[in-house]
């Protein structure tokens, strides 16, 4: 028998061959147990994925609901990953693993590739142009960086969030393009501030009250060329208190729809995506339109893929949206926000 010595016994040669077909099958149960594992747990976790989904329709009964809507992309991406994988089980792991490191970085990803080519500078003729950035408070020590960025996009309004007195040298470097200025960075619930390159007046800068439920919020009127505009700079609380959440965005609503003499715009760190419940009554109830519908700002830390369009720039009639960009983070994990608004 091939293979076999004269006494009958496997030589080394077969020994070798029977022990490589033992190893290489050992290796491919290996393999689909691994396969069998991760199927398992993969759809384990899609009922939660069809949460995210579902989460609008379940707003009116529990608000708390609408925290998940800011994972609506992940859950949309996931299940379509899923499914996908699904249809070729032998090799699902791999599938599964290598689809959705492609979905997240082409649907995360590419928004911000595109934007970077757009080009910065000021609002063609007729055109206003406004910032939003949060600095991210005291951690971000990168004052050039940030005065770059400014002077680069020269915005006509510019609002800066989570400003500190460790920042505040900007405003004096900054005077010459923007002289007309206000902040609150002397309270530890308000720090905001206010660049103009028109003059401002009616300027109220207020820190987040909690018995009244209104946001830290910068509230003024700016007399741009094209006709003075009520201007409304705000930072709503976190997704983790959306009852807060509705409060502050509520009172920003009330303001802007109370603006009976005025076109209003409004900016700042909503801290809800443009699909959220929440974004959706505030846009209802204010009057206004919201411009960021899909430019991921937050976070930036510590991988710099943002995930969620949680920064806003919105505005009534009879401003239109023109170009909207998400801009570089410039040392914050939030990427500031710039849109060209035409009249």
């Amino acid at each position: 028998m091939p293979g076999r010595d004269r006494n009958g016994q496997l030589g080394p040669r077969a020994c070798s061959g029977l022990a490589q077909r033992g190893k290489r099958g050992n290796s491919g149960a290996m393999m689909r147990r691994f396969n069998i594992a991760i199927l398992f747990l993969a759809w384990l976790a899609a009922p939660l994925a069809l949460l995210t989904l579902a989460a609008p329709l379940l707003v009116p009964r529990w608000l708390a609901f609408d925290m998940l809507s800011h994972f609506a992309v992940h859950g949309g991406l996931y299940l379509a990953v899923l499914l996908s994988a699904s249809l070729f089980r032998r090799h699902f792991a791999r599938l599964f693993i290598a689809g959705g490191l492609v979905a997240a970085a082409g649907a995360f990803g590419l928004p911000f590739l595109w934007q970077a080519a757009l080009p910065g500078g000021a609002a063609p003729g007729g055109g206003t142009k406004v910032l939003s950035f949060n600095l991210h408070g005291w951690a971000n020590t990168d004052l050039a960086a940030i005065e770059a960025l400014l002077r680069h996009e020269r915005a006509d309004l510019v609002l800066l969030l989570e400003f500190t007195r460790s920042q505040k040298p900007l405003l004096r470097r900054l005077r010459a393009i923007y002289p007309h200025q206000a902040d609150c960075t002397g309270h530890s619930l308000c720090r905001l501030a206010l660049l103009s390159r028109y003059p401002l007046s009616d300027v109220h800068l207020t820190p987040r009250d909690y018995d009244r439920h209104s946001p830290a919020l910068a509230n003024a009127v700016v007399a741009l060329p094209s006709g003075p505009v009520r201007f409304l700079g705000t930072h709503v609380t976190r997704p983790t208190d959306p009852h807060g959440q509705r409060a502050h965005l509520g009172h920003v609503a009330r303001l802007a729809a109370g603006e009976a003499r005025l076109p209003v715009i409004a900016a700042g760190d909503f801290n809800a995506v443009p699909w959220s419940f929440l974004i959706r009554e505030f846009q209802q109830k204010s009057g206004l339109r919201c411009f960021n519908r899909f430019s991921p700002t937050w976070p930036m830390q510590p991988i710099g893929l943002a995930q969620f369009p949680i920064d806003q720039i919105c505005a009534g009639k009879p401003f239109t949206r023109g170009a909207f960009r998400a801009l570089p983070a410039t040392g914050s994990d939030h990427r500031p926000v710039a849109a060209i608004l035409n009249r």
